[in-house]
């Protein structure tokens, strides 16, 4: 090239080589490495029966969803069934505790009716101090005179 002036013999008699390499092959498959199966996690499942104000009887709509959930209890395996029940704000607190107890004790009942074993479920009462429809103290709410079944 005119800008590159090169003097001497030792300078002559040297080469480089440089190259390029191609490869045309097909790609080279990763194979993924499988990952640890993930431990399943038991569902909590839970049902709702609900009930007529002031009222611990089971109707024929409670007695299908009590039968639903045995089936479920069944299908699961569990060990562990919590029956709590609730009442709405009509009534005296003490009343409605004791009320929300009757309706977890019908549905206990009809559990072991259905062949469940009674040692395997617990009852609890809560009154109206968790309801489903938040109201106002004395009024009527039909969603939250209920029993959860949970397993």
């Amino acid at each position: 090239t005119p800008w590159v002036h090169l003097e001497g013999e030792d300078f002559q008699k040297q080469s480089a080589t440089a190259g390029v390499r191609f490869a045309f092959a097909a790609p080279v498959a990763v194979v993924p490495v499988p990952a640890a199966a993930p431990v399943p996690v038991p569902l909590e499942r839970e049902f709702m029966v609900f009930f007529g104000f002031n009222q611990s009887n089971l109707s024929a709509q409670a007695l299908s969803t009590i039968r639903q959930a045995v089936n479920s209890i069944r299908e699961s395996g569990s060990a562990a069934i919590r029956v709590i029940g609730h009442t709405d704000r009509a009534g005296s607190i003490a009343y409605n505790k004791a009320l929300s107890l009757r309706r977890a004790k019908s549905v206990k009942t009809a559990l072991i009716g259905e062949g469940i074993q009674g040692e395997t479920i617990s009852i609890s009462g809560r009154g109206e101090s968790e309801p489903l429809v938040p109201t106002d103290d004395g009024v009527r709410e039909s969603q939250n005179r209920r029993v959860h079944i949970s397993f």
